[in-house]
């Protein structure tokens, strides 16, 4: 009898993703094989692997490889935005969001999808790498921008090119930071974030100190 009742049942349909749902997916798996192994260090063939799909199916969403690289450069600078927006968007003092947006940074890093590593590979194709560093020039924009808005700073006289030049050097503190952080994993983020708000700080009310003082 349950021989017979499940012959007569039907399985149950499988469902169908959408175009959208399997672009994300590529994404989200041919992005690891691009941090594991590099831009130029990966074939096509190798990455479909990777995304468990043929190539032919790659080539359906993507026309080329670096295509596709720009589309995972996107899909991880979309998430790291995501994640810094909130830390940066209410009328907290500078210095506090400034706090939580390296918090949010050092998450964004820590994080198992290796975003981080597709927004920051060294590749041979210069339009690539232009276009990494334009993504790059817009988050130091937008921390600038965060400085602009500390009374300190607005009191000092400091001009775009400086607020842009401070950014940088946070910037790249914080990317150096999270690479250490990498090799040390077991080290408490709140302990390394900290650690670099103490030497920002010190340094910009040292340079702020210099700009307001009548020798300037």
């Amino acid at each position: 009898m349950e021989a017979a009742a499940s012959k007569g049942r039907r399985a149950e349909p499988r469902r169908r993703i959408s175009g959208d749902e399997r672009r994300e997916s590529i994404l989200q798996l041919t992005s690891r094989a691009f941090a594991e192994r590099g831009y130029d260090g990966v074939r096509t063939a190798e990455l479909a692997e990777s995304a468990g799909v043929s190539e032919a199916l790659i080539y359906q969403h993507f026309r080329t490889k670096a295509e596709l690289y720009r589309a995972a450069v996107d899909r991880s600078a979309e998430i790291f935005y995501e994640r810094l927006g909130p830390a940066v968007a209410d009328g907290a003092p500078v210095e506090q969001r400034l706090e939580r947006a390296i918090d949010a940074f050092l998450a964004f890093v820590a994080e198992p999808g290796n975003a981080w590593t597709v927004l920051t590979l060294n590749v041979s194709d210069p339009e690539l790498a232009d276009y990494q560093r334009e993504l790059r020039g817009r988050a130091t924009g937008a921390l600038a921008d965060l400085l602009a808005r500390d009374p300190r700073a607005a009191a000092s006289g400091f001009d775009r090119k400086e607020l842009e030049q401070l950014a940088e050097i946070i910037a790249g503190g914080a990317e150096a930071l999270a690479t250490w952080w990498s090799q040390n994993p077991k080290a408490e983020r709140a302990e390394l974030v900290s650690l670099l708000m103490g030497f920002v700080w010190s340094g910009f009310d040292r340079l702020v100190d210099s700009n307001s003082s009548p020798a300037r």
